[in-house]
């Protein structure tokens, strides 16, 4: 079995162990420390800022490539190319979600996710 089976040992498996940390934990303190600091640039019919969804999106991805890392070391990278386009997906469509919900996206993101 390997590293992108849907066994307990998958992607998929990690990014849902991962995906709380991921996208509340890196995401959204990413998201507001750089929206608050540098965000010049806000969404439509929203208080959040372009820069800091860019920062969010970035924080995940790095975040989740070190987390991926930790628990499949160097054999899961090469196959990772398959799961790319989903993965990006997930993200953008997270950052959407965090970007047009008030107070309830600590709650939402994981879920999603």
């Amino acid at each position: 079995e390997n590293a992108f089976s849907l066994g307990e040992d998958s992607v998929t498996a990690a990014c849902c162990r991962w995906s709380g940390l991921l996208l509340v934990g890196v995401g959204d303190a990413c998201a507001a420390i750089v929206g608050i600091t540098y965000g010049r640039h806000k969404w439509p019919w929203s208080h959040r800022t372009l820069e800091g969804s860019m920062a969010f999106a970035v924080g995940v991805i790095l975040a989740a490539a070190l987390a991926l890392f930790l628990d499949f070391g160097f054999k899961g990278l090469p196959n990772l190319q398959a799961h790319l386009p989903a993965f990006v997906a997930a993200i953008f469509f997270s950052m959407l979600l965090e970007v047009y919900t008030s107070s309830i996206d600590n709650l939402v993101l994981p879920l999603y996710f």
